[in-house]
């Protein structure tokens, strides 16, 4: 049997092994019933993009369309496990396809994906189905970093818009795009971020006015050394094979 057909048994069996649970051992609990208030009594799927549905905290309103088709009532939860399971899986196949894109071996983009396929910690954050926000992000962040080392900065302002719509975190995403693209001349990586920051911005406006205000969470400001430690763990997202966000904070 060749090395590709032994991968393909191999893959069946972590996708049985990891995705089960999603559909078996999960089912609604705390923020997801914020959602499905949404999307049981919201009078269409974009209202929150143009009107506060999270009671002046966040600005989310991508994931929240998603739910106001799945979480319709009387289809349960497996939608949304269904969902929940594809992004995971694709921010792992994206995570691959980074590392391809850097340069690195086709053994080691494997392995790096296979890890934050099944690592524990990321299948916590998965199988909680309101951390769709964290997966959005996730799958949107990944996908422009890739078309940002690929040189396509059309399609990297369009995943970033994506990522920005689904969770705050996902705002540092210029900064890692500069990062990844540490092998290119200045000129050139400020061209290919430019989109993706002024889009940042639109969002960031939008946003106020939405919100009319900053946002966040009710919970106490974190002090100095504790937004720089939250700072740090998000740089992880990209060096780690995690996803982001996960345990979800404050925004």
């Amino acid at each position: 049997m060749t090395a590709r057909g032994a991968a393909i048994p191999v893959a069946a069996a972590l996708l049985v092994i990891v995705g089960v649970p999603f559909f078996t051992a999960t089912t609604f609990h705390g923020d997801d019933h914020v959602f499905l208030a949404f999307a049981r009594y919201a009078p269409n799927p974009f209202v929150a993009f143009v009107a506060d549905a999270h009671g002046g905290e966040y600005y989310r309103p991508l994931p929240m369309l998603a739910w106001w088709l799945l979480g319709r009532p009387g289809l349960g939860s497996a939608p949304c496990a269904a969902l929940a399971l594809g992004l995971h899986a694709g921010a792992a196949a994206l995570v691959a396809g980074l590392l391809r894109a850097l340069g690195r071996p086709c053994v080691v983009a494997s392995g790096a994906a296979v890890l934050m396929f099944v690592a524990p910690q990321n299948l916590d954050a998965a199988t909680w189905f309101s951390a769709s926000t964290d997966l959005f992000a996730t799958v949107f962040v990944l996908g422009a970093l890739i078309a940002s080392v690929r040189g396509r900065p059309g399609i990297a302002a369009a995943a970033a818009l994506g990522a920005y719509l689904s969770k705050e975190s996902a705002y540092a995403l210029p900064l890692f795009a500069l990062l990844v693209l540490r092998g290119h001349p200045w000129r050139r990586r400020l061209a290919l971020v430019a989109p993706q920051v002024a889009l940042l911005a639109g969002v960031l406006i939008v946003r106020m006015r939405v919100l009319h205000g900053w946002g966040g969470a009710g919970d106490a400001r974190a002090s100095l050394g504790g937004k720089l430690v939250q700072m740090r763990s998000d740089a992880c997202a990209l060096t780690l094979p995690c996803d982001f966000g996960i345990g979800d904070t404050a925004a």
